[in-house]
């Protein structure tokens, strides 16, 4: 075994006045019981990165339970093999137990200066207090926000009071043995802002220091050279440097003359784009120690990215990501694909090898295209690269970066809304590099880094993109739909709303409106309806892409809504029932009963509707069951009639539900009126009198003096022409020369300057609330709501 007597008194110097915050290096959780019965030393590496203060040194305690047998802690210079510190726990002299460790406090604190390199062993364990060794640590470790690095596996040895040198090829920080509290001052974090021949460093104050120095190198492994000697400020702009090269940093913080704090090295390389260029998908290099970011990924097939085109762009380089930004270990290609047919765009192919690598900007590499490629508005994209792994025979690594579903480490660059990110990231077949990469993988909209393009952004040619939304819930035989225009690229000025039957289409334009909502009307009840905006700009051109598709089940109207969710409160298992008259011709589509709780049914209901004039028959009658239960529409659950039941104005009925028990209550509104329970009030139905009840199975005779709409329980959907009594009012609107129109109920608004027969005009898409800007002609206007 080596034994080194060499000491270096410079990583010892005097402890650092500031001490901002403390930290425990290894941490065992408390009660955590021993599992190996070795005596001889056991040791962890550490090193120190910033100037530490040890003041604690600790050992585990087997089960938490006190010691049974007497355990040192000492604490090595890991270079030299010297012992700096030693402290002894026994039966009855065993510290104090913080975890699943045991500490006691060094005479003085034992400064440690960044660049030592350490190790905290504990030796004296047996069969009476065993130490912790297994393959999957449960302790963890804290390194200050940086100030410690772990550097890998345990160490073991048979001599005690003499550093162990058997290298356990264990996982890091393998045993539960020895550890130590320690105190520190938050090292500065340095950020990096490259640009043009000059790098701009911030970094934030450390409080109770007096100055700090800068120093620089030309790699990561390079030697610092002092830039900056002392400054107060806490920013300094690097200039005069060489575009294309990595520079790296380290800032100290200084009080009293002594470092008290180092941060970590950070790398960036100068750079400069002409102007209006932009970089698609990029990663800066500005990261820690070791220099990064470093490639996690050896995938070799195809990695790609999705993006859309808003607005024409040319593409001028092509890119790869370079793990390390250190040169290429092996050959990588990159292409632009045409998601829509899945091949090769002419011209935008490249390749990047060890010996032709391309431009560093960062951490990614460009290579200039034969010729700039026109990508136009309605184009949509995939950015593919492979050739990522190990290098063959060589052990060279070139590794793409992958973000899995973590936050990404890459900034987009959309050129002024030209560009869309799509959402979803794609990869091919280890065996088929090159190919379009069939599989999207569900990560983030740039979730490798892998391929990227340098492109020119145009002067707007269209309008951005519509962000389109529906009131929910559903209406009866009707959408009313919201929308967002995009505030990059031409400004609309209108709006054009497109229909179908599916998510795919094909739309139909409905029509075209300067507002930003509209209300489509005179739906079929129970069919689902699609719908899709594009914007207009004042040059008429089109959005190159529609909104987003959104889509309504369009109800029919109900007798009776239940809000969702709503729970029943009544066992009741007789026939309960309300009564309406009509007052204009409806047709019965489907009977409903309520749904307790809204959580699919747990008896068997029935719902019935009868003649109040000739209760001997029902007219229509349903049964749900838990296997057949119906369509849950909110509250309840309906069922459509073989054939619609046609009831005329001036017909006499009631809507009647039984079977209701301890497994499905109903719901009983009492003497009042509840939001929970609403009655539709359109026209063509009125509710009546009371609700009544009876036994089960036959027409409830019995009155039960509550409100007219008492029970959810049965219930019914139905259409008609009447759409209910409209009121209609007329005010100023918020915006200058403008009205505002609100009406109730369902129709048309219509407008006319002098209100004769033949002179109404329907202003298309008018929804409640709707501002009109009235030109100076207007002096005089009309307004109704028409009702077909």
């Amino acid at each position: 075994m080596k034994r080194f007597l060499l000491s270096l008194p410079l990583l010892f110097s005097a402890i650092s006045p500031l001490r901002a915050a403390s930290a425990t290096a290894y941490i065992v959780p408390s009660g955590t019981p021993g599992g190996q019965a070795f005596g001889g030393p056991l040791g962890l590496a550490f090193d120190v990165l910033s100037p530490v203060e040890v003041t604690e040194l600790g050992v585990f305690d087997d089960g938490s339970n006190g010691m049974n047998l007497t355990i040192t802690a000492r604490l090595y210079d890991r270079d030299t093999g010297n012992q700096l510190e030693t402290i002894s726990f026994s039966p009855g002299n065993d510290g104090t137990p913080a975890g699943g460790s045991r500490f006691k406090p060094l005479p003085v604190a034992r400064h440690l200066a960044a660049g030592f390199h350490g190790m905290i062993v504990a030796e004296g364990y047996g069969g009476g207090e065993q130490n912790g060794n297994t393959g999957a640590p449960v302790w963890t470790t804290d390194a200050g926000g940086g100030v410690l690095s772990f550097v890998g596996g345990g160490y073991y040895g048979f001599t005690a009071g003499v550093m162990p040198d058997g290298a356990d090829g264990g996982p890091a920080n393998r045993y539960a043995a020895g550890t130590f509290k320690y105190e520190y001052t938050l090292p500065p974090v340095i950020t990096t802002t490259p640009g043009n021949g000059q790098i701009q460093l911030q970094w934030a104050a450390v409080a109770g220091v007096d100055s700090y120095r800068v120093s620089r190198a030309g790699s990561i492994g390079g030697v610092m050279n002092v830039i900056v000697p002392a400054t107060v400020a806490t920013s300094y702009t690097d200039a005069g440097l060489a575009n294309g090269t990595t520079y790296c940093y380290q800032v100290v913080a200084v009080a009293g003359g002594i470092d008290a704090a180092l941060s970590l090295i950070k790398c960036a390389t100068p750079f400069v784009l002409t102007a209006n260029h932009h970089i698609a998908y990029f990663i800066a290099s500005d990261q820690t120690v070791p220099f990064a970011p470093a490639g996690n990924q050896t995938w070799p097939g195809s990695l790609g990215m999705e993006f859309e085109v808003d607005n024409p762009v040319t593409v001028s380089r092509i890119g790869v990501f370079d793990d390390g930004g250190n040169g290429l270990a092996r050959p990588l290609h990159a292409r632009i694909f045409d998601r829509d047919t899945g091949l090769v765009v002419p011209g935008s192919a490249m390749d990047f090898t060890p010996a032709s690598p391309g431009t560093l900007i960062e951490s990614m590499r460009f290579k200039d295209l034969p010729a700039p490629l026109v990508l136009p508005a309605g184009f949509n994209g995939v950015i593919e690269a492979d050739g990522y792994g190990v290098a063959d025979g060589l052990g060279g690594l070139e590794a793409n970066y992958n973000a899995g579903f973590s936050p990404q480490i890459t900034t987009l660059s959309s050129g002024g809304g030209s560009l869309l990110f799509v959402g979803t990231s794609r990869y091919g077949d280890a065996g088929t590099p090159g190919a379009y990469p069939p599989n999207p993988d569900g990560g983030p909209a740039a979730r490798y880094g892998a391929g990227t393009f340098e492109f020119v952004s145009q002067a707007p040619a269209y309008p951005g993109r519509v962000a389109l939304s529906v009131l929910a819930p559903a209406e009866d035989r009707a959408a009313t739909l919201t929308w967002t225009a995009s505030g990059v690229l031409l400004p609309a000025v209108a709006f054009r709303i497109y229909r179908g039957d599916s998510a795919a289409g094909p739309f139909t334009a409905l029509t075209d409106t300067a507002y930003t909502s509209y209300r489509d009307t005179h739906l079929t009840g129970g069919r689902t309806y699609y719908y899709t905006v594009r914007a207009i700009a004042a040059n008429n051109a089109l959005s190159a892409r529609y909104s987003n598709v959104v889509s309504v089940l369009a109800r029919p109207f109900a007798a009776f809504h239940v809000q969702a969710g709503t729970g029943g409160g009544q066992d009741y298992g007789g026939s309960v029932g309300m009564d309406f008259d009509v007052t204009a011709n409806i047709e019965v589509t489907s009977l409903g009963v309520f749904d307790s709780g809204s959580d699919g049914l747990h008896q068997t209901l029935t719902a019935a509707l009868y003649d109040r004039n000739n209760t001997a028959t029902p007219l229509a009658l349903l049964t749900f069951s838990g296997v057949d239960p119906g369509t849950l529409v909110d509250g309840s659950r309906f069922k459509p009639l073989g054939t619609p039941l046609h009831l005329g104005a001036g017909f006499q009925g009631t809507i009647v539900a039984w079977g209701y028990g301890p497994g499905e209550l109903l719901y009983n509104a009492g003497a009042g009126p509840s939001p929970l329970l609403t009655a539709y009030g359109g026209g063509a139905i009125n509710l009546v009198g009371s609700g009544r009840y009876g036994a089960a199975g036959v027409y409830p005779d019995s009155v039960d003096g509550g409100p007219a709409y008492h029970y959810a329980a049965g219930s019914f959907q139905f259409v008609s022409s009447v759409l209910g009594p409209q009121t209609i009012a007329v005010q100023s609107g918020a915006a200058p020369e403008t009205l505002r129109i609100d009406w109730t109920g369902d129709g048309f608004l219509e407008s006319s300057t002098t209100m004769g027969a033949g002179s109404w005009v329907e202003i298309p898409g008018a929804f409640n609330g709707i501002e009109l800007l009235l030109s100076p002609a207007d002096l005089r206007r009309f307004f109704r709501v028409r009702q077909d």
